[in-house]
């Protein structure tokens, strides 16, 4: 995925993997190469380690033998060398930060709050935008250009759905495009999210504007199933949507990730066994992510009580495990259940590699910690530094204690974990209010099935 950079102290820094639980210790000097391999690695647009080779030309100022060294820790380490920062400029910063974080996030921007679906588990409780939307200079002023300067090149833009305010969602898209470019000398990455309305219709448009990667949500491969499931207006196929959207994408050369949240039925049916069609679908439209999610219980997932039986559980973990792709399909897979280390601490990308500023310019962990407790800072962007946001929010730091264990034994090597929490914070704090595990909360998922 990514990775988040801390200083410890003047010598010493710790590259940190939340997603896969890595921590390694660098010295100065060390952190310097790391970064200049880094930078190396974008000048050539290598995202995957399997591509990473060493070439004569790759070693600048430092020592042949370190450069090969360095490559090889990389490599036996996965260490991810696709990241949301500019590389150069924590390098030129390097002597100026203080302890703590000094990378900056994937910032995640709610460029409005109006949807013309009605999915039953979106994470936010309602599609009422009242007044006080942050216009697209305010977000150029208070988001963007601070954060440029922070060295952030990876962008996500939300709602809502981006497409009903397509022309404000293309003024920003194109602004922050215009803007890494004269900071950086390169085009960033912009990541949109879509329900997939319109992709088909959309899509030059939206890479002419500087998007690089699609998230389209499609949660069913049957027609008839995803129209119900989603609920969009009368006239509108949810489901034709979204392929020819993706296909488009394909064809025109944006990355795409098929986001498919799988639900119980709540009276509108249930998803869970079209997994093994989904996993089908994803294939044959050549997707480059597929990204199954169990309703996270926040927002209208939990109005809603979108919970799964035991007999559910089961079959959703039997589905997920026998469904791999083959290696020449070239598609990743991020899965909620995928089996975890015993004991492995809750680490996702919350509060180190990414947070959510919503249309009004409040700031919170991410999407599905979107509530008045959950605030990173008590007054918007247009009255504190989003900068000093991110790097000093005290309810950013509890994210951060990556060097505590945060649950305790008996969950951390519980059978039912990867349904239950996973390494989302977010599951915990919805279903127990609890952000760190550390003991057994009551009435958890196992007490519930053993019965």
């Amino acid at each position: 995925m990514s990775i988040a950079i801390y200083k410890v102290n003047n010598d010493l820094y710790h590259i940190v993997d939340p997603y896969y639980g890595g921590i390694w210790e660098a010295e100065e000097s060390s952190m310097k190469l790391f970064l200049r391999v880094l930078e190396e690695m974008r000048k050539k647009n290598i995202k995957d380690l399997k591509d990473l080779n060493i070439d004569d030309d790759m070693f600048m100022e430092f020592d042949k033998e370190l450069w090969h060294e360095m490559i090889t820790f990389i490599k036996e380490n996965r260490i991810s060398i696709f990241n949301q920062f500019d590389p150069r400029r924590i390098y030129e910063n390097l002597q100026s930060y203080e302890n703590g974080i000094i990378t900056p996030p994937m910032t995640i921007v709610e460029v409005n709050r109006v949807c013309n679906y009605n999915c039953p588990w979106c994470y936010l409780d309602n599609m009422i935008q009242d007044d006080g939307v942050l216009s697209i200079e305010q977000i150029e002023q208070r988001i963007v250009e601070p954060l440029l300067k922070a060295g952030a090149n990876y962008w996500a833009i939300t709602g809502g759905e981006p497409s009903v305010t397509l022309d404000r969602t293309l003024k920003l898209i194109t602004s922050i495009k215009d803007r890494t470019i004269r900071e950086f000398g390169y085009r960033p990455y912009i990541l949109l999210f879509t329900n997939g309305h319109k992709l088909k219709e959309y899509a030059e448009l939206y890479k002419e504007a500087g998007v690089t990667i699609v998230q389209v949500s499609l949660s069913s491969p049957d027609e008839e199933q995803e129209v119900g499931l989603r609920r969009p207006p009368e006239g509108i196929n949810s489901y034709r949507e979204a392929v020819q959207g993706i296909k488009k994408c394909k064809e025109i050369g944006l990355e795409v990730i098929l986001n498919s949240v799988i639900t119980s039925d709540i009276g509108y049916g249930s998803n869970v066994d079209y997994i093994p069609k989904i996993y089908k679908l994803a294939k044959e439209l050549k997707i480059n992510t597929l990204d199954i999610n169990l309703a996270c219980p926040s927002g209208q997932a939990k109005k809603n009580n979108i919970v799964f039986s035991k007999e559910e559980y089961f079959k959703i973990k039997k589905y997920v495990q026998s469904n791999n792709f083959a290696e020449e399909d070239r598609i990743r897979e991020d899965l909620p259940i995928d089996d975890l280390e015993e004991h492995r601490e809750i680490r996702c990308g919350v509060g180190m590699l990414e947070f959510y500023v919503d249309y009004k310019g409040y700031t919170y962990p991410c999407n599905n910690l979107i509530h008045k407790e959950m605030l990173c800072a008590p007054r918007t962007i247009l009255e504190e530094n989003i900068k000093d946001i991110w790097f000093t929010s005290e309810k950013l730091s509890v994210f951060r204690e990556y060097q505590d264990n945060n649950i305790n034994e008996e969950c951390g090597s519980c059978e039912y974990r990867g349904f239950c929490l996973g390494s989302c914070f977010a599951r915990g704090w919805h279903q127990y209010g609890m952000l760190k595990m550390d003991k057994k909360p009551e009435n958890c998922y196992k007490d519930v099935y053993a019965r």
